[in-house]
Protein backbone atom coordinates (compact mmCIF):
# COMPACT_ATOMS: atom_id res chain seq x y z
CA UNK A 1 0.00 0.00 0.00
CA UNK A 2 1.79 3.14 -1.21
CA UNK A 3 2.01 6.14 1.38
CA UNK A 4 -0.28 8.20 -0.58
CA UNK A 5 -3.01 6.08 -0.57
CA UNK A 6 -2.50 5.45 3.63
CA UNK A 7 -2.55 8.90 3.83
CA UNK A 8 -6.33 9.77 1.84
CA UNK A 9 -7.49 6.67 4.09
CA UNK A 10 -6.31 8.58 6.96
CA UNK A 11 -7.88 11.69 5.54
CA UNK A 12 -10.92 9.91 4.72
CA UNK A 13 -11.36 7.91 8.78
CA UNK A 14 -10.33 11.75 10.41
CA UNK A 15 -13.00 13.54 8.06
CA UNK A 16 -15.74 10.91 9.11
CA UNK A 17 -14.58 11.29 12.60
CA UNK A 18 -15.42 14.53 12.52
CA UNK A 19 -18.75 14.24 11.01
CA UNK A 20 -19.37 11.35 13.34
CA UNK A 21 -19.26 13.64 16.00
CA UNK A 22 -20.23 16.67 14.62
CA UNK A 23 -23.86 14.65 13.94
CA UNK A 24 -23.37 13.92 17.88
CA UNK A 25 -22.57 16.77 18.96
CA UNK A 26 -26.30 17.65 17.01
CA UNK A 27 -28.00 14.45 19.07
CA UNK A 28 -26.86 15.84 22.01
CA UNK A 29 -27.93 19.45 21.58
CA UNK A 30 -31.25 18.00 20.24
CA UNK A 31 -31.68 16.05 23.61
CA UNK A 32 -30.72 19.05 25.36
CA UNK A 33 -33.89 20.79 23.94
CA UNK A 34 -35.94 18.15 24.52
CA UNK A 35 -35.20 17.87 27.95
CA UNK A 36 -35.89 21.96 28.10
CA UNK A 37 -39.11 21.11 26.48
CA UNK A 38 -39.96 18.15 28.66
CA UNK A 39 -39.32 20.48 31.75
CA UNK A 40 -41.44 23.50 29.94
CA UNK A 41 -44.56 21.33 29.56
CA UNK A 42 -44.16 19.80 33.10
CA UNK A 43 -44.46 23.47 34.12
CA UNK A 44 -47.00 24.32 31.72
CA UNK A 45 -49.29 21.93 33.48
CA UNK A 46 -48.58 22.85 37.05
CA UNK A 47 -49.44 26.28 36.14
CA UNK A 48 -53.03 25.40 34.62
CA UNK A 49 -53.26 23.49 37.40
CA UNK A 50 -52.70 26.28 39.66
CA UNK A 51 -54.91 28.71 37.31
CA UNK A 52 -58.12 26.22 37.61
CA UNK A 53 -57.50 26.00 40.79
CA UNK A 54 -57.16 29.85 41.58
CA UNK A 55 -60.55 30.23 38.82
CA UNK A 56 -62.21 27.79 40.79
CA UNK A 57 -61.72 29.71 44.28
CA UNK A 58 -62.17 33.27 42.33
CA UNK A 59 -65.89 31.58 41.29
CA UNK A 60 -66.28 30.55 45.06
CA UNK A 61 -65.55 34.09 46.03
CA UNK A 62 -67.64 35.68 43.33
CA UNK A 63 -70.53 33.64 44.92
CA UNK A 64 -70.18 34.55 48.17
CA UNK A 65 -69.65 37.69 47.75
CA UNK A 66 -73.38 37.68 45.92
CA UNK A 67 -74.52 36.26 48.71
CA UNK A 68 -73.39 38.23 51.49
CA UNK A 69 -74.74 41.34 48.76
CA UNK A 70 -78.22 39.66 49.02
CA UNK A 71 -78.12 39.04 52.47
CA UNK A 72 -76.55 42.93 53.37
CA UNK A 73 -79.73 43.96 51.09
CA UNK A 74 -82.14 41.86 52.57
CA UNK A 75 -81.14 43.43 56.24
CA UNK A 76 -80.78 46.35 55.07
CA UNK A 77 -84.73 46.23 53.62
CA UNK A 78 -85.36 44.47 57.46
CA UNK A 79 -84.02 47.55 59.16
CA UNK A 80 -85.87 49.86 57.05
CA UNK A 81 -89.08 48.46 57.93
CA UNK A 82 -88.51 47.96 61.83
CA UNK A 83 -86.90 51.99 61.73
CA UNK A 84 -90.49 52.75 60.36
CA UNK A 85 -92.13 49.98 63.29
CA UNK A 86 -90.44 52.36 65.65
CA UNK A 87 -91.20 55.81 64.43
CA UNK A 88 -94.48 54.70 64.26
CA UNK A 89 -94.67 53.14 68.16
CA UNK A 90 -92.65 56.47 69.12
CA UNK A 91 -95.34 58.66 67.89
CA UNK A 92 -98.41 57.07 69.00
CA UNK A 93 -96.73 57.07 72.40
CA UNK A 94 -95.83 61.04 72.24
CA UNK A 95 -99.49 60.94 71.33
CA UNK A 96 -100.70 59.01 73.97
CA UNK A 97 -98.48 61.00 76.36
CA UNK A 98 -100.57 64.22 74.77
CA UNK A 99 -103.75 62.50 75.40
CA UNK A 100 -102.88 61.92 78.80
CA UNK A 101 -101.38 65.25 79.86
CA UNK A 102 -104.54 66.58 78.60
CA UNK A 103 -106.70 64.54 80.17
CA UNK A 104 -104.87 65.18 83.56
CA UNK A 105 -105.71 69.01 82.93
CA UNK A 106 -109.04 68.12 82.29
CA UNK A 107 -109.94 66.10 85.48
CA UNK A 108 -107.58 69.15 87.16
CA UNK A 109 -109.71 71.81 86.33
CA UNK A 110 -112.88 70.31 87.19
Amino acid sequence: VSTQSTWGINEEIQTMNEEVMSKYKIIEELQNQMSSLEQSTEQEGQLKSTNEKMMAEIMELRNKSENQAEELLSKSSALERLQTVFDVCEEQSKKSTEEVTIKKTEIVHT
